[in-house]
């Protein structure tokens, strides 16, 4: 079998025009087949065959498939992130959350914000001394961290939310998601 010939970064945004939120995900299956050797486009998408193939019709309805492969992706990622947290499922919820933040899904905010308290393993979580109040650690809160990969979008739900919250864990952690994004400290 001969090894199919990968396109560089520079062809896919030329041809497509990939939207920002797409690209991680491109990113992340072509980096997969170059790590892998992947031959003959086996165990690839479809649309990423299409876009490895040399037909440019076939290029351009890639951007498409890679469209529709990301909405489905979230939309699972949202059934996941409404379940309740049980030892059972903590692991799915946690890759869900990650998941969400790799792919700055937007349509996750929500999602995300309700399980801003959420924790993976179950020893307790460190801060860090910032000046005057001390910071919740990103690796100790993964729904912070995916908030922040999210960046921008993800304030305004997090600030309509901090008007209502008021209990002083869940408040603390949704203005270290406006403090990583916007880089400003707020008033405690």
């Amino acid at each position: 079998m001969q090894a199919r010939r990968f396109v560089s970064i520079g062809v896919i945004e030329r041809c497509f025009k990939v939207k920002w939120m797409l690209l991680p995900l491109v990113l992340g299956f072509i980096l997969f087949a170059r790590a892998n050797q992947v031959t003959d486009g086996k165990a690839l998408p479809a649309w990423v065959q299409s876009l490895l193939s040399a037909d440019v019709n076939q290029q351009r309805q890639a951007a498409a498939g890679a469209e529709a492969e990301r909405s489905q992706s979230i939309r699972v990622i949202l059934e996941v992130l409404k379940e309740d947290r049980t030892e059972a499922n903590k692991h799915k919820i946690a890759a869900a959350i990650k998941i969400a933040g790799t792919l700055r899904a937007v349509e996750a905010c929500e999602s995300l914000i309700n399980k801003i308290g959420f924790q993976e393993s179950s020893e307790r979580p460190r801060f860090v001394d910032r000046g005057p109040s001390l910071t919740p650690r990103r690796e100790d809160y993964i729904a912070l961290d995916a908030l922040v990969r999210i960046g921008k979008p993800s304030i305004r739900p997090v600030m309509k939310r901090l008007t209502r919250e008021l209990t002083p864990p869940h408040s603390r952690l949704l203005v270290a998601v406006v403090q990583e994004i916007g880089g400003e400290r707020l008033p405690s």
